[in-house]
């Protein structure tokens, strides 16, 4: 008896697996057309993404500019889709699964993804990785790129600023620029040779730290007179007292005398005793009272420059914060932008660092921020959301366009289009904004409070419990509380991945055993993708002005109304 009982079991747990049925937990399927025809809407396509069981699932889907999408799995697993046909681009799987999941950031030509401690440069449409580069610090933002580099919040307290490889430019001789007036070609004496140019992209020996360094301080310890002799070594406990920073490194006594020297302290990571040794290889970090108690290390240090290291970004600056920092940067031309857990934003320069702007807020952002023409919609405590404009200000001065009381806690970024700005917030539904004069035009009911989508006369909004509703965005049935009523609504709820679309007006459904549904409206104009994110940037008028103006003078943002 007891062996069939175990054979029952043992039947029970193998048939499952033995007929081909999933683990996934999920039961979505495509929505019929029967099902879309009340909100007037069509599928566009549908995907599936690899994921691997109970344990797996679809982590966030991310719309780009570009007409991409990314898709990032708790397994570690990413993936592009083109946005208008929903062909999966290529696929790429991290180091690590089952990490922290971080939106990517792009640009013109790659999309940057980190993973622990490992950011990776893919290029957008092949799928190729430039480079993989380790940090030197725990990532704790996704990061966001501009044609030149990337910007990335390192262990909450840091921002760095990072330059990508530039390109090789084979020179031609016969081809070089010509002189303004006489019209003879001269060689250009800036040239490089493309060996050189080839060699510093693959660099050797120690990283640049991203810590500051201590100013040294001259030691006030006396070395003993004695020479050494036989097994007996000399230690110190600075580097001080050495007489000069070339290599090989000298060592005397109080009296002159000759005592040992070392061939290279390229390793020591610190100047100040213990001196800290660090193994490229495994990352382990060793410390020693004395260089001395090292016995090799200038062969360490030459088997170190000599090892293998791919493709990596060059550390342009990093800017220490003594406040936590939260959330993707946001950038201007010449500007980056982070806020913090507490009612502060700070701006750095570019180029350099300089802080532009170090400048208290009402409150402190609770969301990931929205940017359109280098306005800045940032999502604070106590319901209120704030445009700020990126491109003035400056020391301890900000410069608020409105500040708007949506009322309830947001949560969740906004959605910023060319004639309304999209606030959901739990408690209180979705909001539309006036962009010009912070006035809240419109809002769902209070249940209904993630938006998945916009076009130019709908909002679809999903509610607590997965149904999904369409909305007339320029209807009111309310005009003292701005209330609007759902024209109809389906019930989605095994999708429960939801996802915002910032882009375009589509709608994408996702579900945790990896089918991802693309939806449209009905309507002959909604045939292709239609972009409703304004451009990222204000366009430069003058072209000799500096794109980010001197600081200007805040001005007070008018009172907010209060929320129905």
């Amino acid at each position: 008896m007891r062996l069939s009982a175990a054979l029952l079991l043992l039947s029970v747990l193998i048939l499952p697996s033995a007929y081909g049925q999933s683990s996934i937990y999920s039961k979505a399927v495509p929505p019929t057309a029967a099902t879309l025809d009340p909100l007037n809407l069509t599928t566009q396509w549908t995907t599936v993404v690899p994921v691997g069981g109970r344990s797996d699932s679809v982590g966030l889907v991310q719309v780009v500019p570009g007409g991409q999408i990314f898709v990032q799995t708790v397994a570690g697993l990413l993936v592009a889709i083109d946005e208008r046909t929903g062909a999966q681009q290529w696929t790429m799987k991290y180091d690590s699964p089952n990490a922290t999941i971080y939106p990517v950031g792009v640009n013109s030509r790659f999309v940057f993804a980190v993973n622990v401690l490992r950011i990776y440069c893919i290029q957008r449409y092949t799928g190729t990785v430039e480079f993989s580069y380790s940090l030197p610090l725990i990532p704790t933002s996704g990061p966001t790129a501009d044609d030149t580099g990337f910007y990335l919040i390192l262990n909450s307290q840091r921002i760095a600023a990072f330059d990508l490889p530039s390109a090789i430019v084979v020179p031609d001789k016969a081809l070089a620029a010509l002189k303004a007036k006489g019209g003879s070609i001269v060689n250009d004496p800036k040239t490089r040779n493309p060996a050189n140019i080839v060699a510093d992209r693959y660099p050797s020996g120690a990283r640049k730290s991203l810590f500051a360094e201590d100013r040294f301080e001259e030691t006030k310890i006396t070395l003993a007179t004695a020479e050494p002799s036989g097994n007996v070594s000399q230690r110190t406990p600075s580097l001080s007292v050495l007489p000069t920073m070339q290599p090989p490194y000298r060592l005397y006594d109080d009296k002159g005398r000759y005592l040992n020297k070392t061939e290279s302290v390229g390793l020591a990571y610190s100047l100040r005793q213990p001196y800290s040794f660090k193994d490229p290889a495994t990352g382990q970090i060793q410390r020693t009272p004395s260089l001395s108690t090292m016995p090799s290390m200038a062969a360490v240090a030459e088997k170190t420059n000599l090892r293998e290291r791919g493709l990596e970004p060059q550390l342009r600056w990093a800017f220490g914060s003594s406040i936590r920092l939260v959330y993707q940067p946001l950038t201007t031309r010449s500007r980056v932008w982070v806020t913090s857990d507490t009612p502060a934003i700070l701006a750095l320069q570019k180029e350099d660092k300089v802080p532009q702007v170090d400048a208290k807020m009402p409150d402190a952002a609770i969301a990931a921020s929205a940017q359109a023409d280098d306005v800045a919609y940032i999502p604070l405590d106590g319901g209120n959301l704030l445009a700020l404009d990126l491109t003035s200000g400056g020391n301890a001065t900000l410069r608020p366009v409105w500040r708007a009381n949506v009322g309830g806690i947001l949560t969740r970024s906004p959605l910023a289009t060319n004639n309304g700005i999209f606030q959901p917030s739990e408690g209180s539904g979705v909001a539309r904004i006036d962009p010009k004069t912070g006035e809240v035009t419109w809002r769902t009911l209070s249940t209904d409070d993630y938006l998945l989508a916009v076009n130019d006369e709908r909002a679809y909004v999903r509610d607590r419990i997965g149904r999904v509703h369409v909305y007339d965005r320029s209807r009111v049935a309310d005009s003292v509380t701005k209330r609007a009523v759902a024209l109809n609504s389906i019930d989605l709820g095994e999708f429960r991945i939801p996802t915002m679309n910032e882009q375009t007006d589509r709608i994408f459904l996702a579900s945790d055993n990896g089918l991802i549904v693309c939806l449209r409206d009905k309507s002959a104009k909604y045939n292709s993708p239609m972009l409703v994110a304004p451009p990222l940037h204000k366009p430069i008028l003058d072209l000799k002005k500096k794109p980010d103006a001197a600081p200007t003078t805040a001005a007070e943002p008018a009172p907010a109304p209060k929320a129905p």
